[in-house]
This record gives structure tokens, C-alpha cells and sequence, in this order.
């Protein structure tokens, strides 16, 4: 990834990751951080939980912030999101 797709994915990954730091379904997702289509939801959790910031509880059928998500997000808290 290069470091303008890195500026430009990362506000996004903070968002999400904010939405889920007490749990979110897909649909709060989609609603919360940024406008975001169901196929680019469906890439970027993938991408987050490859990454080990997130994960998926499936009994709950919710994202939750990992350990590691926490990390990227205090590294990360100056940037701005819909909160």
C-alpha cells in the first residue's frame, strides 16, 4: 500500500474502529464513520480483522476493537472522525 492510499484509508480505519471499540454490527457500521457501501464495508472489516484491529464475534454478529486496534487508534488520535 502506498503512502497516499495510507492517508487516504486511514481516517476510515479509525472511524470504524471507534464505532466498534463497545461492539457494532455491520449496519451501525455503515451508518456511523463514513457513507460507506456494503461491498467496501465487507473489504475494509476484512482488511481490519486480517490486521488483527478487528474482530468479529459471530454468537453476537458485532465487530469489536482488539488489543492491537486500541494501539492504532491512541497512535492515531489526532485525526478526526465522525464520531
Amino acid at each position: 500500500m502506498s503512502d497516499s492510499e495510507r492517508d487516504i484509508r486511514t481516517p476510515v480505519f479509525v472511524g470504524i474502529l471507534k464505532s466498534c471499540v463497545n461492539g457494532a454490527t455491520k449496519q451501525k457500521i455503515l451508518k456511523e464513520p463514513a457513507p460507506l457501501t456494503h461491498e467496501q464495508l465487507r473489504r475494509i472489516t476484512a482488511e481490519l480483522v486480517d490486521r488483527e484491529l478487528l474482530r468479529y464475534v459471530d454468537v453476537n454478529r458485532v465487530y469489536i476493537t482488539t488489543d492491537k486496534g486500541h494501539q492504532f487508534l491512541n497512535q492515531n488520535r489526532n485525526l478526526k472522525d465522525a464520531d
